[in-house]
Parts: C-alpha cells; structure tokens; sequence
C-alpha cells in the first residue's frame, strides 16, 4: 500500500501537467456559462468574430431564461429536431468542418426556443396598417418610371415593415434583459 501512495506521489505531477482543461468559460451570464466551444461555432456558423458571436451568445441565454419561463415556447422533439437539421443543413462543408454535433445541437434548441417564444409572445402584437404600407409603397416607387402596382407588391412590403417593427421590439427586449443582468466576461479565454 505504502509503495502504490508512493507511487501515486511521484506520478502526480505528470498527471496534472498533461491534462487539459474540457472546456472554457468565456463569460458568465446569470450565473449561466457561455462556452468557448459554443462560442467558436457561432462565430463559424455566423460568420462573425469571436467577440460578437460572445455577444450574441450572451443574448441568446438572457433571452432563452425569459423563454424557458413559457411552457409553451419549449419545442417539441420533432420540432428541436428540424431546427437541428436546418441549422447542419445551411453549413457549407467548410463551416462544418470540426464542429461537435452537442454544440450544434445546443445552439439550433436554443434557437427554435427563443423563436418560439417570440412568435408566441410579439407576433401578435405586430401589426401594420394600410396607411402605413402606402406610405412605404409612395416612399419606396416615388419618381420611378415603371411602378408596379399596389395590389401586386403590398404584401412583401407590409411583410418588410412587420419584420422591422419585430426586430425594434425584439431589440428592445434584449436592451430591457441585459440591462438587469449580471455579465461577467473572462477575456483571457478568446484566441
């Protein structure tokens, strides 16, 4: 016994030098981490850099704890399902490359949440009137010689400004969530 704890002394060092860390934290949101392989797939999946898919991310888990407080914004199997399928299936090969299905998963889950919640929640608190589809159709065609008709592009354009007036709530959500949260970043963690 005496010589396996002596054994286990001598070894110790070797052991604990040549393990490296799982994961990282790159910063803590409410007490929830945001993780450094979370982080590099959305930077690759979005396109972005490392310190805006952290900010992002950051987002998404304020908004997430908002939707989570919903039973009903918690997709269902086959719905967190086809959000994980649309997620791998708008990555190029190179996009892919390397990135962990967990991950992927986490993020599409987290994603079809928040989605959910905010089509239960602002979807229906948007709405845009014909004043406001002429004006942006008058605005949009003004002095163009060939105009199309009203009646023929009404609906893209109404869809355009309830997509924006969306984002101008959704943008203020966020605002109004980050504003009570605690963030705490850990730069030292981000290549």
């Amino acid at each position: 016994m005496r010589s396996s704890l002596l054994l286990c002394v001598l070894l110790w060092p070797a052991v604990t030098a040549a393990a490296e860390p799982i994961e990282h934290i790159v910063a803590v949101v409410d007490g929830t981490p945001v993780l450094l392989s979370e982080v590099r797939a959305y930077a690759r999946i979005q396109s972005v850099t490392p310190e805006a898919a952290v900010e992002a991310l950051i987002d998404e888990h304020l908004m997430l704890r908002e939707a989570a407080r919903l039973p009903e914004a918690a997709p269902t199997a086959q719905q967190a399902q086809a959000a994980f399928a649309d997620l791998v299936a708008g990555l190029h090969d190179a996009q892919r490359a390397g990135l962990d299905d967990g991950v992927l998963r986490r993020i599409s889950l987290r994603q079809a949440t928040i989605l959910k919640y905010v089509a239960l929640r602002f979807q229906p608190q948007v709405r845009v009137g014909e004043d406001e589809i002429r004006r942006a159709y008058e605005t949009e065609y003004q002095g163009q010689v060939s105009t199309p008709a009203f009646d023929d592009v009404s609906a893209t354009i109404a869809a355009r400004l309830e997509r924006r007036a969306l984002d101008a709530r959704i943008e203020a959500w966020v605002a109004d969530l980050r504003s009570g949260a605690s963030v705490r970043y850990n730069p030292a963690v981000l290549p």
